[in-house]
C-alpha cells in the first residue's frame, strides 16, 4: 500500500511537537482539543479564540495527562490544565469552520469558536484581498477541504 501526503494522527491533534509549550488552566468549558486558544482574564487562564482574538496557541490532547478528555471531541472542564502548543513546524488537527472551501497550502486565520477559516474576502474585493481586519495567520491547510454544511477536522501546518 502506498501513502501520499501526510497521515493525520487518529488519537491526537498534534503531530511533530509531542511536548506542549505550557499547561494553562481552562477558564471556560468549551475548549476542545485542536481549537485555537487565547489568554483569558488572567495570564494563567485560557479561553477559545474568536475571529478577532489574538491566538496564543492550540489546545492539545495527547499530553493532557490526568485532565485529558475521553476523546478529542469532548471539551476540557473549567480549571482543567490544558496542554498548549505553539510555534512553527508542526501539524494540528484543527476544525475548519462551517461553509469554508480551502485549498492545500492556503493560509488560515481564526474563526469564531476557536475554529479556522480561509482569509475572508469582502464582497467586491479581489480574491486574496483581506479587508476583514484579521491580522493573525495561524497556519496553512495541508490538504483541500470543503466544510459546506458543517465544520470538519482539517490538518493544519502551524505558524503561531
Amino acid at each position: 500500500m502506498t501513502y501520499y501526503g501526510l497521515q493525520a494522527p487518529l488519537n491526537d491533534v498534534i503531530m511533530g511537537q509531542p511536548t506542549p509549550n505550557e499547561y494553562l488552566k481552562a477558564e471556560t468549558d468549551n475548549i476542545k482539543p485542536g481549537l485555537l486558544i487565547k489568554k483569558g482574564s488572567d495570564q494563567s487562564l485560557i479561553t477559545i479564540c474568536d475571529a478577532e482574538g489574538q491566538p496564543g496557541g492550540w489546545a492539545g490532547y495527547g499530553a493532557g495527562a490526568t485532565f485529558k478528555p475521553v476523546d478529542r471531541d469532548t471539551p476540557y472542564s473549567i480549571n482543567d490544565m490544558v496542554p498548549v502548543h505553539n510555534g512553527t513546524g508542526f501539524f494540528v488537527v484543527a476544525i475548519l469552520a462551517e461553509d469554508q472551501q480551502v485549498n492545500k497550502n492556503e493560509p488560515l486565520v481564526p474563526a469564531d469558536n476557536g475554529e479556522v477559516q480561509a482569509v475572508p474576502v469582502e464582497e467586491g474585493e479581489g480574491e486574496g484581498e483581506n479587508n476583514s481586519g484579521v491580522n493573525f495567520h495561524v497556519g496553512y491547510a495541508s490538504h483541500d477541504a470543503d466544510s459546506t454544511g458543517n465544520a470538519i477536522r482539517i490538518l493544519v501546518r502551524s505558524i503561531i
